[in-house]
């Protein structure tokens, strides 16, 4: 019998629904590969996602959709949200491409990490969010809009090194 992972979510952007989303996820994905690595992976990977929708969304917004799903050799992570500007599509867009210009996720991680503490007082954005995933959810990153909607993709490759070319 194969293993079918497939979750699909439409939640209200709110800050409290995020720890339930990321329960849930970690539930499923334990029901179905029993493996602990992975499950954490994507349970930090779908509330980061997820955190980013509702934190950049934009604020009118009335739903943020998750989608999770498995492929022959990996996991698919998906959040679907209306941005707040066209600002905010580039400013991600941006930062993806600044984690994919490294070697490995993990140089990314660790030059964000000394950026984080160069920053001066009081700035509160840590942008760790994304190299995260990228590093600690060993995930490749992309985005793009389709019909006015953002949708942020997460592609875990099962067993693959922490890379950010993939």
């Amino acid at each position: 019998m194969d293993k079918v992972l497939k979750l699909d979510l439409r939640i209200p952007p709110q800050w409290a629904r995020i720890e339930r989303v990321r329960v849930a996820v970690s539930t499923c994905v334990s029901a179905v590969f029993a493996d602990t690595d992975l499950e954490d992976a994507l349970a930090m990977t779908c509330a980061e996602l997820i955190e980013n929708a509702i934190k950049y969304g934009h604020p009118s917004a009335d739903r943020v959709q998750l989608t999770l799903f498995d492929r022959p050799d990996h996991v698919v992570v998906e959040v679907v949200n209306t941005p707040a500007s066209d600002a905010s599509v580039a400013a991600l867009r941006s930062r993806i491409e600044w984690i994919a210009s490294f070697p490995t996720a993990q140089d990314a991680y660790f030059a964000a990490i000394a950026a984080v503490s160069e920053k001066p007082e009081g700035d509160t954005g840590s942008g760790l969010g994304l190299v995260r995933i990228a590093y600690e959810g060993g995930c490749k990153l992309s985005c793009e809009l389709r019909d006015e909607l953002l949708v942020t993709r997460a592609d875990h490759l099962f067993g693959g090194p922490r890379s950010t070319t993939g």
